[in-house]
């Protein structure tokens, strides 16, 4: 407990409360902490709230680069690439595979450094999936890092259809007339609302239902999706 913030939400005064410890603060919440230079740079500021809209704009605004294709790679790709450069060694260079695509999620964390990889780091616990699928994990940290930002009801509904999380939770066998509630539930214990926070049993196997139709290689598939009427949270329509 003896890491716990314990002080009042009012804010800083720029005059007096604007020193290295609420600097560290700062850069170990929005960062992954700072360098010695950028800590000065932040402590010679006038006004504290100004500088921290400047981090947060200058982190929405960079260009996020485009995931390469090797990490998209599948299971036959990856066989391939074992025959031809390390003697059919599978095994081996599956896990050295799996193993750089890992390395690709987190490059961003140590090349830049910002509230943006700090969310995106934090959005991987929340909205949590398996890792290590191969040709899929990439996918789901690029979505992540390209909504870190953004808005949050936009970042669920595209990490709810990712080929990881629709694998991970059991979105592809979510179809009409065989509903799996495996991803609904989730989506509101865990990724939104809470345990017993506001919702229904029926609202659940309603909102399964809304979900249905991602079946065929992780592409919606409109034949399979339940197009009856359905009620969530009062609401009624063919969701």
């Amino acid at each position: 407990m003896s890491q716990c913030n314990h002080k009042s939400l009012t804010p800083i005064n720029a005059n007096t409360d604007w020193n290295i410890i609420t600097v560290n603060h700062l850069f170990s919440r929005m960062q992954f902490g700072a360098k010695k230079g950028q800590k000065i740079q932040a402590l010679e500021t006038k006004s504290p709230i100004n500088y921290i809209h400047e981090l947060i704009d200058k982190a929405k605004a960079r260009e996020i680069e485009k995931i390469p294709d090797w990490s998209k790679w599948g299971f036959h790709r990856v066989k391939q690439e074992a025959e031809e450069k390390y003697n059919g060694r599978l095994n081996f260079y599956m896990k050295k595979h799996i193993s750089n695509v890992r390395k690709y999620a987190v490059t961003d964390l140590r090349k830049h450094n910002s509230i943006l990889e700090r969310m995106t780091f934090i959005f991987s616990n929340m909205l949590v999936a398996r890792q290590g699928f191969l040709g899929i994990t990439s996918t789901y940290y690029d979505i992540l890092r390209r909504n870190a930002l953004g808005n949050f009801r936009t970042l669920v509904k595209k990490i709810g259809t990712t080929p990881l999380m629709l694998l991970y939770l059991d979105g592809r066998e979510n179809k009409k007339g065989k509903v799996n509630e495996n991803y609904a539930r989730e989506l509101y214990e865990v990724f939104t609302l809470g345990a017993n926070n506001g919702y229904t049993e029926k609202d659940i196997i309603e909102t399964a239902k809304a979900l249905t139709g991602w079946v065929n290689n992780f592409k919606f598939d409109n034949s399979k999706f339940d197009n009856s009427t359905k009620t969530i949270f009062g609401q009624t329509g063919k969701w």
